[in-house]
């Protein structure tokens, strides 16, 4: 939002509503001061401007506030309410491990023919 002010027939700014409040503080306008913002349709007073800021900026902490307290009782319902399927067992899956079974015939292989019998001389 721009502001524009009128002091000693002279026209300030824009402004944005933050400066205005740092300016008033200031003393480099007064609440008296003529002040026209954007898109409106005259000169109103300054302290009118002012009026309608603060009003702006109430209605905006209103709204974080219902906002923080929406968000805060999401996580209280949550904290709070039991989790679907908490009581039901968990399956866990295990894997079976067998050693392999290994079966050797020395009847008629080659180890027999070749190496057992004559090594044995």
């Amino acid at each position: 939002m721009q502001i524009y002010i009128s002091k000693d027939n002279r026209q300030w700014g824009p402004y944005e509503a933050k400066q205005v409040s740092f300016l008033l503080g200031k003393g480099s306008f007064t609440l008296q001061d003529w002040a026209w913002v954007e898109g409106g349709t005259e000169w109103i007073p300054v302290s009118q401007v002012l009026e309608v800021l603060r009003r702006e900026e109430q209605l905006q902490e209103e709204i974080t506030h219902q906002k923080v307290e929406v968000a805060k009782e999401r996580w209280r319902s949550k904290l709070t309410s039991p989790i679907s399927g908490a009581n039901e067992p968990v399956l866990v899956a295990q894997a079976v491990h067998q050693q392999p079974v290994v079966t050797t015939s020395i009847e008629g292989s080659w180890w027999r023919r070749n190496f057992f019998y004559t090594t044995l001389g």
